[in-house]
This record gives structure tokens, sequence and C-alpha cells, in this order.
């Protein structure tokens, strides 16, 4: 029988030396095959026999080349179960690519200095214009973004190809690191932004990482080694290599998990300690998604690098096609919802689904692998329709009887073990687990890891049990099951025990509502946004065009990575740039941040400023398609307004902005585009000139506030119309013209102000400024201007 450790360490080393390929000299690169390559150092390195051998022998190699004998799987001439083993690891490996290798096109070539292109250029649901963007040439932890090709040089590339590999052949020598989740975050940190292969054509260039292809090859070659395993084939005795090249027989289980409640679960509180509780819920929700995918693939047998994706409430990962497989995840569905129930009540319910694929979906002949996802999301749907059948038929009293109910908590309303808490001023009576949570919110902007130990390990700080695992914050455990990286995720601390990237989406500016409405511009309010990525259903099912089981990981991936790491590096730097104001950070905290959507709450400008800036950035990073967009609703409200309030609020105003037609934000009661968005933000900066700031007080100096209220008033009448319909617009331009007038007399020889009321002027004179641009950039500066005493 094979080891595990054969399978997967060699599957995700087997391509090694193609990063090694990449760091040569031009004399060492071409006497030398990838191959050849690691398989030198894998032998230096004194790794076992099987996985140097997968190393120098995962591809077949035609009987004529003259390396036929040292790099063949069909020539090994050692014991048949190894030879089995490069078979398998070799059809993983040819699968994972798929049409990823392009060379039978022709009219291409090897080009070594390519860098990786950007997986969001694949995707088209409108008959996107296809481009030709690369990541930058940077490690995965510096945030690279998409540039258009011609501006990477191949000098460049080759200079962070060398390295890259200097760095990851250092990380390897310390053999702990070969450990699967050690080595899995290594890859990613230093593999990430490295292309797969290096064949170019006119219309196409490599864009799946080497990272994405080496656990995707581990993931299916695992799960093929599981399901040969289950159907009684024998590794020692037999030679596999036809029965191992069936690719249409459905070998492979696409397993999705939904967590439907979420909203509900964050947002259905009371203000009392709101930002603390919530802040530490939306992370627990996080932490549950991520416990679940972890148990059930322990249950199935599987590692982490079958985990395709594990954020926004759900994940997806392989899994063999057995009737074990399958019994295992019904029972596993049942034995956490049963957790669930027990520990929330009805809130939250994980709903499981799967369909069969074949090695020729995988590869992604005739877009299978994209119907299979849509499928999944369909079942998913249903599942979630029917949720707590099973306990409704087990025991329906215990569900909708009488329950009785000796004390209710302040926060959730629950009445587990709930005892009465000081909390800063006030006594709250909290159950143990809004007790758990608000501990936790104090923790988390102090720590920069957690851990994963084991029942009886001497625990310090807080510990969270999520159904059979427990995670401990604020100290090291006495045992170490998993350490979990969130402040600098690919950062791999010294020790034997996995280590696992984690960033969570965190930023946080201030501890409570109130601190932030004080820090307001102008009106002490308080801004919600709600924003997610635009049909992102479509984009998988069949936006990807070509997709392949690496691609579509990877796309996952990065998305999940812009809002878990991405986005707080963005609100740290942000200052400003929409508002006609002085630059300074913003006060905003992020309270959800993951898989495609965002949940934050800040000043009201700050939260303008942040929607503003999240979209352009948005943009960037998907490398400006026109079909990857980004929909958001922002609402702003007093401080003392209930979270879930809020929360629905915001989502109604995102709602907005979905039905008036995507790629929108919704506000003030209405929805623009990103584009309407910056006109906006152009006649905002023509009031700016007209305006003085004194700390968070801005007044206008150049017009008074007579003139703000009576100009108001003129284009709300333009936008309201009676019964008169057009008529009862006309009468409105001249009355602007007055209203400019008598400004511009009073104005005098005021050069500044003069030319301010000129330039105004123009724009309201404008009907398509009137009718869609004015009215908003109007609301938004009667907040700005609330509170400020004007100049005598």
């Amino acid at each position: 029988m094979l080891k595990r450790e054969a399978v997967v360490l060699g599957s995700l080393l087997h391509d090694i030396g193609k990063i090694i390929y990449r760091a040569l000299s031009s004399d060492e690169r071409y006497s030398n095959r990838h191959q050849e390559l690691g398989y030198i150092w894998a032998r230096e390195m004194g790794l076992p026999v099987e996985i140097q051998e997968i190393i120098r022998r995962h591809h077949s190699i035609d009987r004529r080349d003259a390396k036929y004998d040292e790099l063949s799987p069909d020539a090994y001439p050692g014991p048949l179960e190894v030879k089995n083993l490069l078979y398998l690891v070799g059809e993983a490996d040819n699968i994972v690519a798929g049409m990823e290798r392009v060379e039978q096109q022709g009219g291409g070539d090897y080009d070594i200095e390519q860098g990786l292109g950007v997986i969001f250029d694949q995707v088209a649901l409108n008959n996107a214009e296809k481009k030709h963007h690369c990541w930058q040439p940077v490690f995965l932890e510096n945030a690279p973004y998409p540039v258009p090709a011609e501006q990477v040089s191949g000098g460049r590339v080759m200079a962070f190809y060398k390295k890259t590999w200097d760095e990851l052949k250092d990380a390897l020598q310390d053999k702990n690191n070969l450990q699967e989740e050690r080595l899995l975050l290594l890859l990613e940190k230093y593999l990430s932004q490295v292309p797969e292969h290096s064949y170019v054509t006119a219309i196409s260039w490599p864009d799946t990482s080497l990272y994405h292809h080496l656990r995707s090859t581990a993931s299916i070659g695992w799960c093929m080694y599981l399901y040969l395993t289950a159907h009684k084939v024998d590794w020692e005795q037999e030679n596999l290599k036809r029965t191992i090249a069936a690719r249409k027989e459905a070998r492979y289980l696409l397993v999705g998990a939904d967590l439907s409640g979420i909203q509900k679960f964050i947002y259905t509180i009371t203000s009392k300690a709101a930002l603390k509780t919530v802040r530490a819920r939306s992370f627990f929700l996080d932490l549950l998604v991520e416990s679940a995918a972890v148990q059930l693939c322990r249950a199935l047998g599987l590692g982490r690098f079958n985990i395709i994706y594990a954020s926004g409430g759900g994940f997806y990962l392989l899994a063999p096609n057995t009737e074990e497989c399958k019994k295992q995840i019904r029972d596993f569905q049942e034995s956490f919802n049963n957790y669930l129930y027990s520990t929330f009540g009805p809130s939250l319910y994980l709903c499981l689904a799967y369909t069969a694929l074949s090695g020729e979906d995988l590869k992604g002949k005739r877009g299978r692998l994209q119907a299979a996802w849509g499928e999944v999301q369909r079942e998913l749907h249903l599942g979630k329709n029917r949720k707590w059948q099973f306990l409704l038929t087990a025991d329906p009293a215990g569900i909708l009887g009488p329950k009785p109910v000796t004390a209710e908590c302040t926060i959730c309303h629950r009445s587990n073990e709930v005892k009465a808490v000081q909390l800063d001023e006030d006594t709250l009576e909290l159950c143990s687990f809004c007790q758990a949570m608000i501990q936790l919110g104090k923790i988390l902007p102090e720590i920069d890891s957690f851990y994963e130990t084991v029942p009886g390990a001497a625990v310090k700080g807080l510990a969270i049990q999520v159904k059979d695992c427990i995670y401990t914050f604020g100290g090291q455990p006495s045992v170490i099951a998993g350490e979990y990286q969130m402040r600098q995720p690919w950062q791999l601390p010294s020790g034997n025990w996995p280590v696992i990237p984690f960033p969570v989406g965190s930023y946080y500016s201030q501890k409570e509502f109130t601190e932030l409405a004080g820090l307001a511009l102008g009106d002490k309010k308080i801004g919600v946004v709600r924003m997610d990525v635009d049909h992102l259903g479509q984009l998988f099912a069949r936006g990807l065009q070509e997709a392949t089981f690496a691609r579509l990981s990877d796309l996952s991936s990065r998305l999940n990575i812009y809002f878990k790491y991405y986005l707080p590096r963005l609100l740290e730097k942000i200052e400003g740039g929409m508002l006609p104001v002085e630059a300074r950070k913003i006060p905003v905290n992020i309270v959800y941040a993951g898989g495609d959507d965002l949940f934050l709450v800040g000043t009201w400008d700050a939260a303008l400023e942040a929607a503003w800036a999240i979209n352009n950035d948005f943009r960037l990073y998907t490398a400006l398609n026109p079909d990857i967009t980004i929909s958001g609703g922002l609402v702003i409200a007093d401080e003392k307004v209930a979270l879930y309030k809020l929360a629905d609020l915001a989502a109604a105003a995102e709602g907005k902005a979905k039905d008036d037609g995507r790629n929108r934000l919704g506000l003030l009661g209405t929805s623009l585009t990103w584009q309407e968005m910056e006109r906006v933000a152009a006649y905002l900066k023509i009031f700016g000139s007209g305006l003085k700031q004194e700390g968070l007080s801005v007044k206008p100096e150049l017009f008074s506030r007579g003139f703000f209220g009576r100009l108001m008033a003129l284009v709300e009448k333009f936008n309201a119309p009676g019964d008169g319909g057009l008529q009862d617009r006309a009468w409105v331009y001249p009355a602007l013209y007055y209203l400019f007038a008598r400004a511009r007399a009073a104005a005098g020889k005021d050069k500044a102000r003069f030319e301010f009321y000129q330039s105004l002027l123009a724009v309201c004179l404008n009907t398509e400024a009137l009718e869609r641009f004015m009215l908003p950039a109007l609301l938004v500066l009667k907040l700005l201007l609330r509170g400020a005493k004007e100049d005598a």
C-alpha cells in the first residue's frame, strides 16, 4: 500500500524543477530538463526515493528520446508499486494541465521570461475584449497587481524567478517544512506568481500559477488513489497504467457547502457592545466555515490541498466518488448541524451537495466542469429550502414545541448559560457564546495568530470549540495541532506543527460606533457599506473561458485574497480622494470581508471614501475587465440606530444598485454607476474651491448658506416635478439664472468668488447634471457643511 506522503508530497513537488530551470543561467538551463533539475535537488535533499522518481519520471517520454531510460515512467526498473505511483501522479498532472498547455495550436514558442498572465483576462460574460496583463513579479505577500504585459520586462521577470528559488530553496532546507500544511504555505507564498508553463502564442499565454497547478495535482492524485484503492486495485502486483489513464470514469466528487443564516447571525443583535460583538461574530463565521471544511476533509481522509475554496459562508472541495465517501458526507452534514442546533438553535445551518466528475470533466472538456459547479450551487439552494428536515422528522416536538426560558441574552436573545456580566458601565445578561465573542472582539486586534489544539491540552487565553476542534486565542497552548497566521499570512514560524495562512480582512480604527461618529467631518453620523461582486455565480458557471480545475481554483482564491488581504492594506493607506477636503486617514472598521463581499462601518464621509476607493482598486486588481464589477450600498445614519437596521438599510441600498443594472453604488435614495459617481466627485470639487476646513469642521467661504439652501431647493424641485411634468421644470432655469446673477453681483470685484459662481453656473445649466448628479452632490455637501458656522 502506498503511503499518503508519497502521493501527496510527490504531487506537490513534481514540478519543482520548473522554478529551478527558470532561476538558472542559460548554459545550465539548456543542458537539463526541469524533471532532471528537480530530481537533482530532491536527491541532494535526501528525499525518499519514490519522491525523487516522481519528480524525475512524471512525464511520458517517447522511446526514441535520448533520455528515455532516465526520465520515462515506463523505463523505471524498480518496484511495480512505485511505477504505479509514477503513472498516478503523471495522470493527475495531465488532467490538471488540461487546456493550459496549448502546444498543439502551433505558431507559438517557449518563453521562460514570460510573466504570469492574469486569470481575470480569461473571464468573459458579455464578450469582453481579451487583453494581456501580467501580475507584477513580486511575492504574494507584497500584494501584486495586474499590469499590461508589455510593461513587465524579461529581465525583471528572470530576476524575480531567481529570487523566488533562492528563498524557496532556503526554506525547504528545514525538513519540517515538508509537512503538508507548511509546504502548501511555502508554495503559495513563492509560486503563486510563477507560471505553470511557458508556451506562448499570439492569442494565449500562461495564466495558471505553478502553485495552483501543484496543489490541484495533489488534490486529484490523492482522490484518484483513494478511489482506485476503494475499488480493490493491487498497487504492488498489477501494472495499473491503463486503469489509471481511464479518464472517462467518474472518479471524483465536486463537493459544495453553504452556511445559511449568516446575515441574521451577524447583524440581528442589539446595539449593546455591537461593534465588539459583530466583529468577533463575523470572524467566528469565517472560522466556522474553515473548521467545517477541515473536519469534513479529515472525515474523508483528505487534506487541505483538497479544499478548492473556503470563505464567504461556504466551501468547495474535491473528493473521491466512492459510496463510503458519500455516506461520510451525509453523516457529517447531520452531525455538524446537530452541533449547530445545540449551540445556536435553528439560526445556522450547513448544507452540503455534490456531483460526480470524470478526469475528462476536470480537464475542462465540453464545459462540464463549469456545469457541475452550477449544479452544486442549485442543489445547495434546494437544500437550504429543506433545512432541519432531518431533525423535524426525528423529533418534531423538540424542534417546534415550547421551551422553558429562565433568562435571555441581551445581545442575541438566546438562553444558553445566561449570566450577568459587567461591561464598561453596563451590566448585561449574556449567554456563554456572546461572552466569548466580547472577549474575542477585544483580543482579535491584538494578536497575529491563533492555534488549534487538542482536548486536555493546557490553554492560555480564550478557547473556542467548533464541533470537534478547539481553537485558542491569546497564547500558545501546550499542544499545537495547527497555527493560523492572520496578520502576516505567509510568514512561517519555526517549528514542526502545521501552519495555515488565514488572512481575516481585519482593519480597525475605533472600538465603538460612538467613537467613530465623533470623528466624522461635518454631520456626526456613521456610514455603513455593503458591497459584493456582481454575477459571481455566472463568473464561475460560464464566465471563465477554457475552465480547468486549476483555473477555477486560481480564480476563486484570487477573489478571496483580495477581500481578505488586499482590502485591509488599501484602507490602511486611503487618505481620501472623492470629497473636496484635506487628506486624512479614514476612520473606518471592517466588520466582515471575504469570499466576494464586505461589510464596513465608519464615519459617513470615510464610508463614502472607502466605497469609492474599493471600487477603483478592485477594478485595477481585476485588470479592468468590464465583466467583473462590484456593486454596493451605503446608508448614513445616527450612531444609535441598531446594527441590524443599518445592515438591512445598507442591503436595501445595495439591492437597488443591483436592480438598477449593477456596477453601481446605492446611496441617498438613488443609485449611480461608478462612472456617474466620478461626475458627482467632479462637481464636489467645484464646490471644494469655495470651502474652508478647520479640523473636522467644513464651512462655505466663497458662498453663503442662504445661496446653498436656495440652490438645493431648485435642484430638488427640478427632480420632483408636479402634475405639470416638464413644464414644471422649465421655470427652474430662469430661477437658477436669477440666483446666480444676484450671487455674482454680490461678489463684486472678488475675482475668486465670481469665478466660483461662473464655474458652478455652467454645471447647473446642464440638464443631465441637474437630473443625475447635482442632487447627490448637494446632499453630500449638506452633510459636510452641517454644524459649521460661517465666518462673520
